[in-house]
């Protein structure tokens, strides 16, 4: 009777239990690495877009008023963004300042004189933005 339990029991073996969790094991090295990236890309990417938002507000201001405003904050307060995650601050009188959670601080100079945003993606983010 005994043996008859034996034979009519199923299951996975040992070396098939190990061999399953090795091969997630190695899935989730190659995948972790690249989740990780993306979530920097996304960063940049959204800073880049307040970037351009923060640069739009500025012309839309100087269509306002036909002057730009006079230092990063003020180009700064014309905008009405919500930039979830991030934070956006302008430190100084020329520059703006994007702060993340993967890549801590982006920014951007503004000129006042010809109301320009500009920036260096590729310093970000440890060299990978760009």
């Amino acid at each position: 009777m005994f043996r008859e339990k034996c034979k009519n029991q199923r299951g996975f073996t040992l070396i098939e239990l190990v061999m399953v969790i090795v091969i997630l094991g190695v899935m989730a090295a190659v995948a972790l690495p690249k989740y990780y990236q993306i979530k920097k890309d996304a960063e940049i990417s959204a800073a880049k877009g307040i970037f351009g938002g923060i640069q739009g507000a500025v012309a839309n201001y100087y269509a306002q008023n036909k002057v730009f405003p006079d230092n990063a904050p003020a180009a700064l307060a014309a905008t009405h963004i919500q930039p979830g995650d991030l934070t956006v601050a302008a430190p100084d009188n020329t520059t703006i300042r994007i702060t993340g959670n993967e890549c801590g601080n982006m920014d951007a100079t503004y000129d006042r004189n010809t109301g320009i945003l500009s920036y260096d993606a590729s310093s970000w983010c440890g060299g990978v933005g760009g």
